[in-house]
């Protein structure tokens, strides 16, 4: 029986520097430059606590390819922990750090240690008591801007052992990243490996569940407020050929957003105390910074809206709070109170507007658009794609939708 667990890391980004948030707040911007270097220390932690059988990491290990020695040594530090308990580590690079970066602060990589090069991919056997238990296969960026579709290179060698691909790239275009090393995940299946071990994508996702097993682990730490969530690295477990993928967390800073309806409240102050609940009741067991979008129609609005304000109400939000919670944004997207039976008794345009969208027939004005489609030699053959018939049964709330683009449109700001 073969039973082990080996790790799968990616985007480390060591000593990214955060450059926005980094501006705001001297103590912050250095406990943040830590972040990602103590994230690659918990890493490294947990990998000795489960007694890994090997490690991968599929690129970006540093945030550009001009590392700074201490992200590369502090990265050396965490392989020569993993090399003396007997740990191998097999890494690629990614579009961050192409070729390993521009130069090196490292003239010799621990015992154990393996970094991909970027001509071929290579195969290397993972040996326990004499058996070959793993083969890791890996390439590396040559450069920034790749755009060939290196999976495909990948082809499984008649060798022992469950074999695992390690890879920096782009899935199916995933849009929320730059399209590097783009391949398709039928390109991967193709393959036949048995676990595709990827990065580049900041965020945790099984692609594949089986034959293979397709990981994006997402990165380490979090790089700014829109990387929400837990962050760290999985532990894949294998038996006999089979593969279970668990999270392990390893962020020393996270990255949250409320989104918080401000209707029911009548001052700033009642909504301070409200977010400051919020925040609270998040129940974090980490450092974390705080974004909040306040939405709903409320009397409130004209007051956020008011020069000044929201950047004050932040400053009151940080005086009330842990020194390990940092309030960084509040998105305004509240609506004035708005009162429809009053308005529609007036004598402007917008109570024009109102009466006329009382006096229409929904189901009527959409059936008479979807005549003129039918109608139309060019629109007709777009049916079927459109799916227009659900928007017969989707009549009312359609002219609700353009009642409210009309008022917004008249009354001045988002409602």
């Amino acid at each position: 029986m073969s039973r082990f667990t080996f790790a799968h890391v990616a985007d480390l980004h060591l000593d990214t520097p955060f450059s926005g948030l980094a501006a705001l707040n001297d103590a912050l911007a250095q406990q943040l430059q830590d972040a990602s270097l103590l994230a690659w220390d918990r890493v490294v932690d947990g990998c000795l606590a489960e007694q890994v059988t090997f490690v991968v990491i599929a690129g970006d290990v540093y945030d550009s390819d001009t590392a700074s020695v201490r992200a590369q040594l502090r990265f050396k530090r965490g392989l020569e922990r993993l090399s003396d308990a007997g740990i191998p580590s097999f890494i690629v690079h990614g579009n961050h750090d192409p070729n390993g970066g521009r130069w090196s602060a490292v003239d010799r990589w621990p015992d154990g240690v393996t970094v991909f090069g970027t001509q071929e991919v290579t195969h290397v056997p993972v040996v326990v008591g004499g058996q070959t238990v793993a083969t890791v296969s890996g390439l590396s960026f040559p450069e920034r801007h790749v755009q060939d579709n290196l999976a495909r290179r990948f082809i499984r060698q008649d060798l022992p052992g469950y074999h695992v691909a390690v890879l920096h790239c782009n899935v199916d275009s995933d849009a929320s990243h730059g399209v590097y090393a783009p391949c398709t995940l039928q390109d991967l299946r193709d393959s036949r490996y048995d676990y595709w071990a990827l990065g580049h994508i900041h965020a945790r996702r099984i692609l594949h569940e089986h034959a293979p097993l397709v990981v994006y682990p997402g990165n380490t730490q979090a790089r700014h407020p829109n990387e929400t969530g837990p962050k760290g690295f999985a532990l894949v477990d294998v038996e006999d050929g089979q593969a279970g993928v668990r999270w392990v967390e390893a962020d020393s800073w996270r990255f949250e957003r409320l989104d918080f309806s401000c209707a029911e409240l009548a001052s700033l102050a009642a909504l301070e105390e409200q977010l400051l609940l919020s925040a609270g009741a998040l129940g974090l067991d980490r450092p974390v910074v705080m974004r909040a979008r306040l939405t709903g129609m409320t009397p409130l609005h004209t007051d956020l809206l008011r020069p000044g304000t929201v950047g004050s109400l932040l400053q009151a939000l940080r005086d009330q709070s842990p020194p390990d919670v940092w309030w960084d944004d509040l998105e305004i997207a509240t609506r004035p109170l708005f009162n429809r039976d009053a308005r529609v008794q007036g004598e402007d345009f917008t109570a024009d507007v109102l009466r006329m969208i009382d006096a229409s027939d929904a189901q009527g004005m959409v059936e008479e658009l979807l005549g003129e489609i039918e109608r139309h030699p060019a629109l007709i053959r777009a049916r079927p794609v459109l799916d227009l018939d659900s928007l017969l049964a989707a009549a009312p709330e359609l002219l609700a939708e353009a009642e409210r683009l009309a008022i917004e449109r008249l009354e001045g700001g988002a409602w």
